[in-house]
Order: C-alpha cells, then sequence, then structure tokens
C-alpha cells in the first residue's frame, strides 16, 4: 500500500529520495510492545536522517509488518507549537511556553457492537518535536464536549 499525503500517492522509494528539508516524515512503531513503543523509543523523524537511515528505517517497519504483524505507521510530521501555560518546577512559577503536542484518545470499544466512542483525551506537550510521557513533559486535561 502506497501512502497518500495532501491528495498526492508517493511510493516508498519517493519518500526516501526527497531531500531532508522536503522529507517532513515521522515512521512510528504502532504496537503494543512497550520496549519499542515507551518514550519514544521507536520514533523517528525522517528529515533528521540521511537516504540511506530513511531507508533503513522504511525497510525495518515493512519487515516488521511483513514477518511478524508488527505495525508501524508514517505520518506527517507536524511543526506546530502550542502557547501552554503551567507551573515550571523548577522556578516554582507560572510560565507560558511553545510546545509541540501529542494528544491521546481513549476510546471505550462496546462489545454490543454499538460504534466505539471517545472517552477520555489527554494532551501532552513538550518542547522537543519528540512528545512522549517524560519527566519534562506537561501533561494536561482535554474537557471533552458533546
Amino acid at each position: 500500500v502506497m501512502p497518500t499525503f495532501d491528495g498526492r500517492q508517493f511510493s516508498w522509494q519517493d519518500i526516501i529520495g526527497l531531500s531532508r528539508k522536503q522529507r517532513q516524515f515521522i515512521v512510528k512503531f504502532a504496537g503494543a510492545k512497550k520496549g519499542m513503543r515507551a518514550g519514544g523509543k521507536a520514533v523517528y523523524n525522517l528529515s533528521d536522517c540521511n537516504a540511506q537511515e530513511a531507508e533503513q528505517i522504511i525497510n525495518q517497519a515493512m519487515v516488521d509488518w511483513r514477518d511478524h504483524q508488527k505495525p508501524w505507521l508514517i505520518q506527517r510530521r507536524v511543526k506546530k507549537k502550542f502557547d501552554v501555560t503551567f507551573l515550571d518546577p523548577v522556578s516554582q512559577e507560572i510560565v507560558t511556553r511553545p510546545y509541540y503536542a501529542m494528544f491521546r484518545p481513549m476510546y471505550l470499544f462496546p462489545r454490543n457492537g454499538e460504534e466505539p466512542s471517545i472517552i477520555d483525551h489527554c494532551a501532552l506537550f513538550r518542547g522537543e518535536w519528540k512528545v512522549h510521557g517524560s519527566s519534562d513533559a506537561v501533561n494536561l486535561p482535554v474537557e471533552i464536549g458533546y
């Protein structure tokens, strides 16, 4: 299956062949294996890679899926930052900083055939592009409206 971004289909070779500046994609492990998922260990910014490294990451993801059904995903890199206000643990002052975001919806999958629904949501924010639940991340609640 070839990925599609902004209405354009890319082959894996197309993505590998892009310049670093154009290769604004994140490849990450999407399975449940904690050792690969936790702390953003298996999360790669392809714009930080040369073509050979990008090809190696994409090939490893394809082999993991083909041979072991370990899921990976590719997504466009989002460079947007949000102003986040929080209590800085070092200065003990309320500060506002521009941080990258990761939004984590939590779903309820009913057994009776009803549609799955989002029952909770949290948002993590961090100064680095690789946002995860590290000690320097800001975790904020999200109100879900109906």
